[in-house]
């Protein structure tokens, strides 16, 4: 292949049980304007009918059974045969652009990994809304360098992927595997937010899935953070530092209420942000859904807790 030929490049996506989504997502990739895309899907043992969804060109390959978003992306990225690797889940739109200006970072940039995050919910319905407006605020600003990605949109060159051992395949569901990935190889290369460069996320759609996945994620967040205590200091990863301390207020406010003052403090720019975009009555139900999240978290990491040191009991 001649240096003025675009490389190939392969986008991957792990699923279970994602007919009602899969369709959506790879009709995106089919349409992305980078001319040279190879498109694997890998399926995680779904009993809804998924893998009829996928058909040639797309590769369809299988985990052989229920192992985890991180075991498929894994894989998907022994069987790419693209130079980078492109990972997004079934659940999310990618823009035409999204492989194009991501390679064109990699190249300007020259960084080896890289990603971004969201450009809006797929549905306009409030819980989609909110949590695209949370993480957009809590990363506003968030552009260039960092430690952390997030692997629905998140590339990396295949030989330094596979190198490194690619994602953890200790999570069933996907949770914190995309930051003990990323954090591994910012120890020793550079990785590249796009904040211009972000994909269509079709979010938990009810208050219940919502809250749960809330859970997942604190639950599992423990014995990683706890294994990698300087991911705390919020500093260039995707968690930041203000949620740490809003849990903390709204742990501490179930003895004393007036601490509670500090969470509506803390999310005192964003709800004025909200209220300005889509009005008071929207921000009013989004400090509700926060601290609705907040003890959500603070009972995930209470479970991460005896989880972790149940095992350890069972291992010593």
């Amino acid at each position: 292949m001649s240096g003025s030929e675009p490389i190939w490049a392969t986008a991957i996506v792990p699923v279970y049980n994602g007919a009602h989504c899969l369709a959506r997502c790879l009709d995106s990739l089919r349409k992305q304007t980078h001319p040279r895309v190879e498109i694997i899907v890998v399926d995680d043992g779904s009993t809804d009918g998924t893998p009829a969804l996928v058909a040639p060109p797309v590769k369809l390959l299988a985990t052989g059974g229920r192992k985890g978003a991180g075991a498929a992306r894994n894989v998907g990225a022994r069987a790419a045969t693209g130079e980078v690797l492109f990972f997004t889940d079934a659940d999310v739109v990618a823009p035409p652009e999204w492989i194009a200006k991501a390679l064109a970072v990699r190249a300007e940039k020259g960084v080896p990994c890289g990603g971004g995050g969201y450009a809006g919910p797929v549905r306009e319905i409030f819980i989609q809304q909110f949590a695209h407006e949370e993480l957009a605020w809590r990363r506003r600003g968030r552009n260039g360098y960092v430690e952390t990605l997030v692997s629905n949109n998140l590339w990396c060159e295949r030989e330094l992927f596979l190198a490194k051992g690619g994602f953890p395949e200790a999570y069933l569901a996907a949770s914190s595997e995309d930051m003990e990935f990323s954090w591994t190889v910012s120890r020793d290369h550079r990785l590249w937010w796009d904040a211009d460069n972000g994909v269509f996320h079709d979010f938990a759609s009810t208050l219940r899935g919502y809250l749960r996945q809330q859970i997942r994620f604190a639950k599992d967040a423990v014995p990683m953070l706890l294994g990698t205590p300087t991911l705390l200091n919020g500093g260039r990863t995707h968690y930041g530092k203000q949620l740490f301390v809003e849990v903390a207020c709204t742990g501490l406010g179930i003895v004393c209420p007036p601490v509670w003052l500090g969470v509506v403090a803390a999310n005192f720019g964003f709800l004025a942000a909200v209220a300005r975009k889509r009005g008071a009555a929207f921000a009013g139900k989004a400090l509700g859904l926060v601290f609705l999240r907040n003890f959500s978290i603070i009972w995930g990491v209470g479970v991460g807790f005896w989880e972790y040191f149940a095992r350890r009991r069972e291992t010593s």
